[in-house]
């Protein structure tokens, strides 16, 4: 299935990027790595157009495009709000979840039905995700299993709720983005729809970052890696997604938190590698799973 090779491409590069996202982070505010993550992923992206075939655009291309784009901007704000309001441990979580959504969202705009291999395979990497960003912070042991405090986090934890339906618009912002892809192809809306995105975060994000962007000028050596990788994250992630269902196609993605944990462990020094252990392996159960319908 040429589909996997480009979801797991997808969620290497995924890793990548996140992790010299995190190098970047340490210097500046979140609004500007997100912002650098549109941006300098255009320069990679832009000129594609020149080598792509431009197709027909219809009117539910562009319908598509223009019910994304704001739906991508709030997610993305909330994610930043999240990250600002709660711990990481009480956030990150609830990513995991948007896996768990496209069960129902793809069915009913595009009429996607999966098997209940597949099925079950989502199912085990949304809770192998859960389990795999899952911090050892002495906080989260205070009130009951340590497992279950991002879910009790949602009574009192407003950044825990925000960070929640960030979720649930990705599973509408992945699920639109496979109508424009079949209403388009994937090269041309890898390289028309993040430049245009990016274009649109500029003033959000100079607004928000607490340097007015400044710092995206300099570190560019950094920046232009992260670029690259974002770019290469959303080729891929377009290419698999034309080919897959999008739930199977997301879930694949989502591994990108196994290379992260590594890359964490190579790069970071992050300790709790061998905890984080049992979220990897039913992860990988899923894919399996997945692989075999």
């Amino acid at each position: 299935m040429p589909w996997l090779i480009f979801a797991f491409a997808s969620a290497l590069m995924s890793a990548v990027s996140d992790t010299l996202c995190k190098k970047a982070s340490q210097h500046t505010d979140s609004w500007t790595v997100t912002w650098v993550r549109f941006g300098y992923s255009s320069l990679f992206l832009l000129p594609l157009l020149a080598f792509v075939e431009i197709p027909n655009l219809d009117q539910v291309f562009w319908l598509a495009t223009a019910a994304l784009l704001p739906l991508e901007l709030t997610a993305a704000s909330l994610s930043m709000r999240a990250l600002q309001m709660s711990p990481l441990s009480l956030t990150i979580p609830y990513l995991a979840f948007t896996p768990l959504f496209l069960l129902l969202v793809p069915a009913l705009i595009l009429g996607e039905r999966l098997s209940m291999h597949g099925m079950l395979g989502v199912i085990c990497i949304v809770a192998g995700a859960y389990l795999l960003n899952l911090q050892t912070n002495n906080h989260l042991n205070s009130n009951g299993p340590r497992w279950l405090a991002p879910l009790r986090a949602i009574a009192r934890e407003n950044g825990s709720r925000l960070m929640l339906m960030a979720a649930m618009l990705y599973s509408l912002t992945s699920t639109l983005g496979k109508v424009a892809v079949k209403h388009s192809s994937p090269l041309f809306f890898a390289s028309f729809y993040y430049p245009l995105a990016g274009l649109c975060l500029f003033p959000i994000a100079a607004m928000k970052s607490d340097r007015r962007l400044r710092f995206a000028a300099t570190q560019v050596r950094l920046f232009l890696l992260i670029g690259m990788a974002v770019a290469l994250t959303v080729i891929c992630h377009f290419m698999a997604l034309n080919q897959a269902e999008v739930a199977y196609m997301i879930s694949i993605k989502r591994t990108s938190m196994i290379f992260a944990t590594i890359l964490g462990w190579l790069f970071f020094r992050e300790k709790n590698l061998r905890q984080r252990l049992l979220g990897c392996g039913v992860m990988l159960a899923g894919v399996i799973l997945i692989s075999s319908t």
